[in-house]
């Protein structure tokens, strides 16, 4: 009745009941709970708080004390990092781990990681001074810079152990971001978010990549940092706004990327992603129905690539990029036989330079323009070429979507066993892909 009924608290007093008998063992509980209420108004968060205390006194005095440094931790610890914080030995953070793992408050992880019970790092907030935290924290952040360094060079010789490090120390490697970016620690935070953007995908986590990669961009902007990863990185924020149709901000988004490159020293890297950048822009703007705007940035950029010191072979496929982007804007004006032309200059074009990327794209809208025109039969041939292109490079999403536009085209013509056929390989490469 003391402790409320509460089960892993009765389990936690066995052993002081038996040594200390009933009445004593009741007193002091009584003296526990009266203390605990003083701070927690809930039963329930009391209960759980009076069975953690019961448990750290399971501890070696020594410990009790080392415990309190776990208060800057999130949901568990890296034991090297508080052995660091501590200036302990090896063996004196095994031994606190295993103390912890006896009581029922943590459980010893692979990689030296420490699992704490769920309420043990409240609780211990709760007791341990604001300057002491303070203390506690600075030391951390010091181990865990410390560590992400360490996983990091795990990331490029064993990339399978810097991702199960990190999926342990996710809820402190995320602590640490927040501070790195409120103390303007650009270095710390962009080491930070290049250890963790390639590996949280891996982890289901990619509700956390907007943020990271956002943190990602200002710790780069703030060190002055631009190369072509900046460009991929604009690029396909920019696709991704045009995927969700929000035309504002992938338009806000391009137009930043070209301002940036205007400011940026000219090579030949960056003269290409000014190019592409422009095109990108045309792209945007036909997307979100201007397509006589998008044809006058083309013809812009249609001068610029005259005089401009390109090599042959990035002009070329600019060059292939724009006849196609020009063909798309007249598809969207209805001026099909103008974009008929165009699309036919940009396959023969792309099969002379061998670009099987731009010659998929190029088949796929013209047979596009042939169903617009209401010329289904003409549009298989080049569906067929374009789906031999793809399976041909192995890009089984663009194979898959056009099997599928292949089905529905030969169950529009009633020719329904090919169209059976097309639909169940669709519906294989679909498989295929959700199991990859």
């Amino acid at each position: 009745k003391a402790v409320h009924y509460h089960a892993r608290t009765l389990v936690q007093l066995a052993p002081q009941i038996s040594r200390l008998g009933i009445g004593k063992m009741t007193e002091s509980i009584h003296d526990l709970f009266s203390n605990l209420h003083r701070d927690h108004e809930s039963d329930r968060e009391l209960l759980q708080f009076a069975s953690v205390e019961l448990s750290l006194r399971k501890i070696s005095p020594k410990n009790q004390q080392v415990v309190r440094a776990l208060s800057a931790f999130q949901k568990g610890a890296n034991l090297t990092v508080l052995g660091m914080m501590l200036n302990l030995q090896e063996e004196e953070v095994t031994q606190l781990a295993v103390e912890l793992a006896e009581a029922g408050l943590a459980r010893l992880k692979e990689f030296a990681h420490l699992r704490f019970h769920s309420t043990l790092c409240p609780f211990l907030l709760s007791k341990v001074p604001a300057a002491e935290l303070l203390n506690y924290t600075e030391l951390w952040f010091k181990g865990m810079k410390e560590l992400v360094t360490y996983i990091s060079s795990q990331q490029e010789i064993a990339f399978s152990v810097a991702v199960k490090i990190v999926a342990l120390e996710l809820s402190n490697l995320l602590l640490l971001a927040h501070l790195l970016l409120q103390r303007t620690d650009w270095q710390g935070l962009l080491q930070l978010t290049e250890l963790l953007l390639p590996i949280l995908p891996g982890l289901h986590r990619d509700d956390l990549l907007p943020r990271i990669e956002d943190l990602w961009e200002e710790s780069r902007e703030q060190l002055k940092i631009w190369d072509h990863l900046s460009f991929r990185h604009y690029r396909k924020k920019t696709a991704a706004f045009l995927k969700l149709n929000n035309y504002d901000q992938a338009l806000l988004c391009v137009q930043s990327l070209i301002s940036k490159l205007g400011q940026v020293t000219e090579n030949k890297t960056t003269l290409t992603d000014r190019f592409k950048a422009e095109l990108l822009l045309a792209r945007v703007l036909r997307e979100g129905n201007a397509s006589k705007e998008a044809l006058l940035q083309l013809e812009q950029i249609e001068e610029q690539l005259k005089t401009s010191p390109l090599a042959s072979k990035e002009r070329e496929q600019i060059k292939l990029r724009l006849l196609l982007e020009q063909a798309l804007c007249h598809q969207q004006q209805a001026k099909l036989e103008t974009a008929t032309s165009l699309v036919q200059e940009t396959i023969e074009q792309a099969k002379v330079q061998g670009n099987a990327p731009i010659m998929g794209e190029g088949l796929s809208l013209l047979a596009q323009i042939k169903i617009d025109q209401q010329e289904e039969e003409a549009a298989l041939d080049p569906l067929h070429s374009a789906a031999t292109i793809y399976e041909g490079m192995g890009k089984l999403t663009q194979l898959g979507k056009i099997s599928r536009r292949r089905a529905d085209l030969y169950y529009k013509l009633g020719r329904l066993k090919k169209a059976e056929k097309l639909y169940l390989y669709a519906l294989q490469i679909s498989k295929k892909l959700e199991n990859d």
